[in-house]
């Protein structure tokens, strides 16, 4: 489909090829390049302001000349900042990685000192520590793996 005569009478695509391709690296190009936002999952420029695709719109041939061309002339940095919801679900997962090997520490804990947990033993420590009562007598009935 050849482009509306608006464009091709005057104006930027009556340009020949090697200088539209100076003005598209021209018109992309930001000084400090993109930056990938790891919050929003998009790349901004490093002004931190959104990237500029208007020319790209005008018409599909401009479109098709311009496609990649701010990818190619700018750097991408990627920040290795997490923000602080990022930092609290790390720590929430740090957090219940912890409470499930102590949990399970604990537990072989017990299943190796099962065989030491004999009647003599559980009413000894039922009668000094009283708020026990049970417990004892409930892990010596579990079964060991």
């Amino acid at each position: 489909m050849a482009p509306p005569e608006a464009y091709t009478s005057h104006g930027l695509l009556r340009l020949p090829r090697e200088l539209r391709d100076m003005i598209y690296r021209y018109y992309f190009v930001r000084k400090g390049g993109y930056i990938y936002g790891f919050e929003t999952k998009r790349l901004r420029s490093a002004n931190n302001e959104p990237i500029d695709l208007v020319l790209a719109c005008t018409c599909r041939q401009i479109n098709q000349e311009t496609e990649g061309v701010g990818l190619r002339v700018n750097p991408i940095s990627f920040a290795t900042v997490f923000s602080d919801v990022d930092r609290t679900s790390m720590r929430a997962a740090k957090f219940n990685y912890f409470l499930k090997y102590l949990y399970k520490s604990k537990r072989n804990l017990l299943q190796l000192a099962q065989h030491l947990i004999k009647p003599d033993v559980i009413d000894r420590v039922e009668r000094r520590f009283p708020t026990s009562k049970g417990f004892l007598r409930y892990l010596a009935a579990l079964p060991m793996d």
